[in-house]
């Protein structure tokens, strides 16, 4: 056969089609065609929860059996926390304006005291004393391991704000009870009621886990269901844990690494066998020495001290090498993997940073911080903070915690920005040096410098304002505390005032001392 003919026949044989277009299974894609080279693949396009029925109670125990048994697994949820919530969680920054553009400063500055009242341990929970950050990293911790997060809102008048959240264990939410829709019956997929248009209506959820007797099954209205998860396809209704793609590849290289362990611990105990030196078979019989008295074969060896082995018989040891050369490669491709399925490099999930270097790892990390901002928005803030503060708002008005509230709820509920965790460089004089240069551009505003180290601009502001003040009263110099906040004096400054502070300060007028809330 001549070279062409060959190439025309080996085209066929893996792309199932002759050049032509014509033969094998029709495909025009490599991926989709059927022989015998990809005989044993099969894949079926199958409704997105469809895909969950039977099978998501048991990613969750394995997850969960990763994040018990597995340092590394436990290790990865604790570098998300810290990554996507941080010490303080996302922090509320409260600016409501008035039609014309203007500040309510009063209002403001209520709803961010309320806010922070609110969010204090035992405050914004029922039945577990957890404050508003522990929750929120609880959130992520549940996300990623069990695949989704879930919360009832509690509206109680005898709550402090009138509103609270109660945490539920997913595996509360019955993923059993499935039934299609029939006349006026609305269908239920995995537990979760859904009308025409599929937005969820009711949850069923046990009041207990359903380990537990005695449970009951209670039907909750959607709009009094906090329900957070990461959506990868339309339509899904409960979410997947994120370790799903790397269960299997991660069990199977931890029992790898524990046979070897096994395999390590024989050969550091350097066993061995008896064997005749004629090479004949061993007598079942054991030796005896010249007193009829049987003599053991089990060796035990002491430092320092030998022993005699009976006549015709000799000692070989067995050395198993382990473990074998290839062990650390084969790992660190397991683990390659393990880390690409949550977004991470391998150095962040396990910790070696034995084959990196500064740019590598500068690499990594701007993909990590990018994916960082996506989980904050998307989980953290979109479902779940603007979703609780919105009730919360609205009962903290209508209990009186916020005062007296002239505007209409629904017109300054959403005025919030979330100063969330940020992730600063190895290197702050850098940092520090672009942010001014950016600043010096025109390209961003020290608003936006402060809220991406999770600081609030406002409030600096006003600290720097009280340093200055207290610096005055205390007749310190000013050059003692170099700050770049001054108020200038003039007809259309809001400041009153003070003359012994624009004498001493050239025309500057210095904000008083701001008193305590």
């Amino acid at each position: 056969m001549k070279i062409g003919a060959r190439l025309r026949y080996l085209r066929t044989a893996i792309t199932g089609r002759t050049p032509d277009g014509r033969g094998g299974s029709w495909s025009r894609f490599a991926g989709a065609v059927q022989n015998r080279i990809v005989q044993n693949w099969f894949a079926w396009l199958e409704d997105p929860n469809r895909e969950l029925v039977g099978t998501l109670a048991d990613l969750r125990a394995r997850a969960r059996e990763a994040v018990r048994d597995n340092g590394e697994a436990a290790g990865l949820l604790l570098d998300f926390e810290a990554d996507i919530v941080g010490a303080i969680g996302a922090q509320l920054q409260y600016r409501a304006r008035r039609p014309r553009g203007a500040e309510i400063t009063t209002l403001n500055d209520r709803v961010e005291r309320a806010w922070w009242e609110w969010c204090r341990p035992g405050m914004c929970t029922v039945g577990a004393s957890m404050s508003f950050a522990a929750l929120q990293r609880l959130l992520i911790r549940t996300v990623i391991t069990d695949g989704e997060f879930l919360a009832r809102k509690v509206i109680d008048p005898r709550l402090p704000h009138g509103f609270a959240l109660q945490p539920i264990d997913p595996d509360q939410l019955d993923e059993t009870e499935n039934r299609g829709a029939y006349g006026d019956t609305k269908a239920v997929v995995l537990g979760v009621e859904v009308d025409g248009t599929g937005k969820p209506t009711r949850y069923a959820i046990w009041d207990r886990h359903p380990s537990l007797s005695g449970r009951t099954k209670q039907w909750i209205p959607a709009n009094e269901i906090v329900h957070a998860f990461k959506r990868v396809r339309v339509g899904q209704l409960r979410g997947i844990p994120w370790f799903a793609p790397a269960l299997v590849t991660w069990k199977l290289g931890s029992r790898y690494t524990e046979a070897e362990l096994y395999q390590s611990l024989l050969a550091a105990a350097q066993g061995g066998f008896f064997v005749n030196k004629d090479g004949t078979a061993a007598s079942p019989e054991p030796p005896k020495d010249a007193n009829g008295k049987a003599i053991p074969l089990e060796l035990e060896v002491i430092p320092g001290m030998g022993r005699q082995l009976p006549n015709g018989l000799e000692w070989q040891a067995w050395e198993p090498k382990h473990p074998t050369a290839n062990y650390v490669g084969f790992m660190k491709a397991i683990k390659r993997t393990v880390a690409r399925a949550f977004g991470r490099s391998y150095a962040s999930v396990t910790g070696d940073l034995s084959d990196v270097n500064f740019s590598s790892m500068r690499i990594d990390r701007e993909r990590e911080k990018a994916q960082n901002r996506m989980h904050q928005q998307d989980i953290l803030i979109e479902q779940f903070c603007d979703v609780v503060f919105a009730d919360w708002f609205a009962m903290a008005a209508l209990t009186g915690a916020l005062g007296v509230v002239t505007q209409a709820a629904r017109d300054v509920a959403y005025a919030t920005t979330w100063l969330c965790t940020g992730w600063p460089w190895i290197d702050p004089v850098k940092d520090a040096t672009a942010a001014l240069m950016e600043l010096n551009m025109g390209v961003t505003s020290p608003q936006r410098i402060c809220a991406e180290k999770q600081r609030d601009f406002y409030g600096i502001v006003d600290e720097i304002a009280e340093a200055r003040a207290y610096c005055l009263l205390k007749g310190v110099p000013m050059e003692a505390v170099p700050l770049a906040i001054t108020v200038q004096t003039g007809a259309d400054s809001d400041t009153p005032s003070d003359k012994n502070a624009t004498d001493s300060t050239g025309g500057r007028v210095l904000p008083m001392l701001k008193g305590a809330a």
